[in-house]
């Protein structure tokens, strides 16, 4: 759990329940895939991330630990249920997995305000209600908007503690070939194309903030490029960046914590002659092994 709701108010405030954690964000952009849902999927299950899920992306990741909408539409959408021919979901499907999902759920003044379902934690707005802000809040009772529930849920997992952060679906930029937007299809109210703009100039003011906070830099470093619309080398479909590094990472990860159960196992067969376990050494190889700080992160 990483928000506790305010005794005095509708407002909650985010504890520091994720120090150290790498935390997964899963977004609703067009380049998001079942293959890379799927391999957050088995890193989480082994223990090896936390994962939060924005908008749409709790429909293909139903067990992430934290779901982030802003806006009360998006909620009241998905409350009545509402239909996802994109991805094959009827409205009684989409209802019956919003109803059902088990992880937290979280939204922000104003608009997300009007949300009465008990069970969605309100965050207050660091610039007021109804203003955008930049850069980073570290007051845990308090968002930087940034324009989007994207970088609101990232504010959020670092308010929380979290130490590495992966990004998937964050793609900044519509399909330059098909135009679309999101994996799922459009929102009812379609997302304003002008919008990309606001959105990575907010993450460009991040970056200090998120030093500050005791993110990984490997993070910080690589988002500076990736946001400012540069083009890097393997980037696809008019994305500023490519959607398989973070991909790669969560894979990677897996991979890491497959090769320490090995090594944790070869380990356990070092007996002495009376059949306990020879504490010659210490082995360190069954700790949960740290990401390559030189990666990539797709916003």
């Amino acid at each position: 759990m990483i928000l506790k709701k305010n005794a005095a108010d509708r407002f909650s405030t985010v504890l520091r329940s994720w120090e150290g954690e790498t935390v997964v964000l899963i977004g609703g952009g067009w380049s998001l895939t079942r293959e890379q849902v799927e391999l957050v999927g088995q890193a989480r299950d082994r223990g090896l991330v936390k994962v939060g899920a924005v908008n749409d992306a709790y429909l293909w990741a139903p067990w992430a630990d934290v779901h982030y909408a802003a806006d009360a539409k998006w909620h009241a959408w998905h409350s009545q249920g509402i239909d996802k021919p994109a991805i094959g979901l009827k409205a009684d499907q989409v209802r019956q997995l919003w109803t059902s999902f088990a992880g937290e759920k979280c939204t922000i003044q104003n608009s997300g305000g009007e949300v009465a379902d008990p069970a969605v934690h309100v965050m207050r707005n660091r610039a007021g209600p109804g203003l955008h802000s930049v850069g980073l809040s570290l007051d845990p009772a308090y968002l930087v908007t940034g324009h989007n529930s994207g970088f609101q849920l990232i504010n959020l997992v670092v308010l929380a503690g979290a130490k590495r952060i992966i990004l998937l679906g964050y793609d900044g930029a519509q399909n330059a070939k098909t135009g679309a937007t999101h994996f799922h299809g459009s929102h009812p109210t379609p997302t304003y194309v002008g919008s990309y703009e606001y959105y990575r100039r907010a993450f460009t003011t991040a970056e200090r903030p998120l030093q500050q906070a005791g993110v990984d830099d490997g993070v910080t470093r690589d988002r500076e490029d990736l946001l400012s619309g540069r083009q890097r080398e393997g980037a696809h479909d008019g994305a500023p960046w490519s959607r398989n590094t973070a991909q790669d990472d969560v894979r990677q990860q897996l991979d890491l914590a497959d090769e320490a159960e090995i090594r944790r196992l070869d380990d356990t067969q070092e007996l002495d002659g009376e059949g306990a376990r020879n504490t010659g050494h210490e082995s360190t190889s069954a700790e949960s092994p740290g990401f390559d700080p030189e990666r990539r992160y797709p916003e």
